[in-house]
């Protein structure tokens, strides 16, 4: 009997210090769970949202409006009409190659063998076609396929034709000036490079949010 009265202390002793051991660790590993929340959240928060922003979000150049030519009295003599979509590939991320050029053959006119040649191209961006319409880039969009970008580009528009042509000249099929007023002002009338923001999803493919539309960067005035 004396044995075991001696002995329950020992053991209500050794029972308590185990307890005040896992407090104790318990106690250090929320210290230490603390400590790396307040690293990862509040000194390397920014950080780590910024790589998460650029992982779903692509920044992309958006050509630029060249700017108007109004007469005295502010009537427009040249304007950039937005009316086409051009569509380029990175073509190392396209997959769906052969798939994409025969629909991209039926909407242009032009034979499937002839993107299905520029693809085999080493560059790591390249344009495909120019002047597509709105109805055929939408077409084009709707394959979601990763690597196909679609952008407006302009149309110069003189709406008094050739009774101008004389003084005001033309652009060629990059819009820059080569005759007239057109070449004459051209370093005035280019517009500045623009770019947009575009979400990527899960797969890569870049998009348009649903409040945002394309942009351009428009000539320094109007002359």
């Amino acid at each position: 009997m004396k044995q075991r009265t001696a002995d329950h202390p020992t053991g209500a002793v050794l029972r308590v210090g185990r307890l005040r051991s896992s407090a104790y660790l318990f106690s250090l590993l929320f210290i230490l769970l603390l400590v790396r929340l307040f690293y990862l959240q509040i000194l390397k928060g920014e950080n780590y949202a910024q790589i998460a922003r650029d992982q779903h979000t692509q920044k992309v150049a958006v050509e630029s409006h060249r700017g108007r030519i109004l007469d005295r009295n502010g009537q427009e003599m040249a304007v950039d009409l937005p009316q086409y979509y051009s569509v380029g590939v990175f073509p190392a991320q396209l997959k769906a190659k052969e798939a994409f050029c025969q629909k991209l053959a039926s909407l242009s006119g032009r034979p499937a063998w002839h993107y299905q040649r520029r693809l085999q191209s080493r560059s790591k961006f390249l344009y495909l076609e120019w002047r597509l319409q709105k109805e055929q880039a939408e077409e084009l969009r709707q394959l979601n396929l990763t690597g196909v970008v679609l952008n407006k580009t302009a149309s110069r528009f003189y709406p008094y034709d050739r009774a101008t042509a004389q003084l005001l000249g033309y652009t060629d099929v990059d819009n820059q000036g080569i005759s007239g007023l057109e070449l004459y002002c051209d370093s005035l009338l280019q517009g500045s490079q623009g770019w947009e923001m575009r979400q990527r999803n899960g797969t890569g493919v870049s998009f348009l949010g649903p409040f945002e539309e394309l942009d351009f960067a428009a000539g320094r005035g109007n002359h």
